[in-house]
């Protein structure tokens, strides 16, 4: 898409998320999602992630974590399951509070046992995030993203209606079906 013809998050969003129903429309598609950064990525995004408002880095629980942005039904059409609370939604978008999705092995890093959901999460050096508090509303399963012989990585998961432009970045399309691909 040309940069200049699509200057926001919300247009960049929303002409991907145009995209979807006639995607979804083809014999055998189940659901559409988008990701910034998908698994087996030659790419990697993190950044220092601080918790619960510590105000400095590298005090308390934290450490470095993958920066992912992604649309709703991403886990969905990955098959990552959801372990608690909810996935990104359609309302997660412009205009109303940023949330973030976590994986089980942030979950289990920071908060030893104890449920993530409702803490807070800030990235100092990411985007447009670096000073936004981020409330956690879901965790999902500890997936390979780095490979089957890779241990689970710590990742969080920002909706994709909410980055400004340029940096929405690139982004993957990626659909789940019910028949084998050259079939589609």
């Amino acid at each position: 898409m040309p940069a200049e013809s699509y200057s926001d998050s919300s247009r960049i969003s929303g002409r991907f998320v145009s995209l979807f129903p006639k995607l979804r429309a083809i014999l055998g598609v189940k659901t559409v999602g988008l990701v910034s950064l998908p698994p087996l990525s030659a790419w990697n995004a993190t950044s220092r992630c601080v918790v619960d408002g510590s105000s400095e880095l590298g005090t308390g629980p934290g450490g470095d974590a993958g920066y992912r942005v992604s649309s709703p039904n991403y886990f969905q059409v990955m098959r990552i399951p959801l372990r608690g609370g909810r996935e990104l939604e359609d309302a997660d978008g412009p205009g109303s509070p940023h949330v973030a999705i976590i994986k089980e092995a942030a979950a289990r890093r920071n908060w030893q046992g104890e449920s993530p959901l409702g803490h807070r999460i800030r990235f100092p050096g990411m985007d447009d995030h670096r000073d936004i508090l981020l409330p956690i509303v879901g965790v999902v399963s500890a997936a390979h993203a780095r490979g089957r012989d890779a241990p689970p990585t710590a990742e969080i998961h920002l909706t994709s209606a909410r980055l400004p432009a340029p940096r929405a970045g690139p982004a993957t399309l990626l659909a789940a079906s019910a028949r084998p691909p050259p079939l589609l």
